[in-house]
């Protein structure tokens, strides 16, 4: 489960697709707890500009749907990019778990209470309105997307 973006002229830079990854993967974790899914893994892709290929790293970690917890294992994959001008920026959470098979970490308990905040964010933007609370302030030209072109799925309504 992803999204992912070509960027536009203004944001092919590490720091704008740093910034575009953080709102596809808040994206992409919202759309995690609305299936009751959890993920194990994070993936990052970035392509570049030009004839230079592509990126791919991962983070494995256990069970969770919590936005903060997944931005901060985005966080962890940016030292290791290389510096060329990014062309598209897309995120992945996978191995996918059902909310009815979660297993839980008995040792945790800090992660359990983070695993709340993240659905009460949810319920505040659908109350109030898309992006009305998040997860820090993104910039404003990355505030400002509202482009939707699905191509694999048909985008659920509360994603507008």
């Amino acid at each position: 489960m992803g999204h992912q973006h070509v960027l536009e002229p203004e944001l092919r830079t590490n720091d704008g697709a740093a910034n575009f990854a953080r709102h596809l993967l808040t994206k992409a974790a919202e759309r995690l707890r609305r299936g009751d899914y959890y993920c194990q893994r994070l993936g990052l892709h970035l392509s570049w500009t030009g004839d230079l290929g592509g990126w791919w790293d991962e983070v494995c970690f256990n069970e969770t749907r919590d936005t903060g917890f997944l931005l901060g294992c985005l966080d962890q994959l940016w030292p290791r990019l290389p510096s060329y001008k990014p062309l598209s920026v897309g995120v992945v959470l996978l191995d996918l778990v059902p909310a009815s098979q979660h297993q839980p970490d008995l040792f945790d308990a800090v992660n359990q209470r983070r695993q709340k905040l993240s659905p009460m964010i949810d319920r505040i933007n659908d109350r109030y309105g898309r992006r009305a609370i998040g997860f820090g302030l993104l910039p404003p030209d990355v505030r400002a997307f509202k482009g939707h072109a699905a191509f694999h799925r048909v985008p659920e309504s509360w994603e507008f």
